[in-house]
């Protein structure tokens, strides 16, 4: 005896890397956020790694701009990772975003030799 009830289709398990699929668009904008605040993160610790030594030595300093190039530093390694981060998450492209965060590896480089000189300069 056939029943009229629908044939139900057997669901297929999602695979376990689904390296290869378009990226779930609802998720898109949470993503972002956190890519904006893991490159701020990123840049932070980044500045304050290669400036913390130096702000703890000029907390008994008498001089009034003794934060300038660390609080500058902390800005802008902030402000650029920020800026990759929230790029990189956005594009969801693995070679672009190793490729952007090598870049920003070399610009923070560069910055960290140049920054606290030119600081002192501009405050100056």
């Amino acid at each position: 005896m056939a029943s009229d009830a629908p044939i139900e289709e057997e669901k297929t398990p999602p695979a376990p890397f689904q390296l290869f699929q378009a990226p779930d668009r609802q998720w898109e904008a949470a993503r972002a956020r956190l890519g904006f605040l893991n490159g701020l993160l990123i840049g932070v610790a980044v500045a304050l790694g290669i400036w913390g030594t130096e702000l703890v030595a000029l907390l008994g300093v008498p001089f009034a701009g003794r934060f300038v190039p660390v609080l500058l530093g902390l800005l802008t390694f902030g402000l650029l990772g920020a800026i990759i981060g929230w790029l990189t998450a956005r594009l969801n492209k693995a070679l672009v975003t190793i490729l952007s965060w090598l870049a920003l590896t070399g610009l923070w480089a560069y910055l960290a030799g140049h920054l606290p000189y030119r600081a002192y300069t501009w405050y100056a």
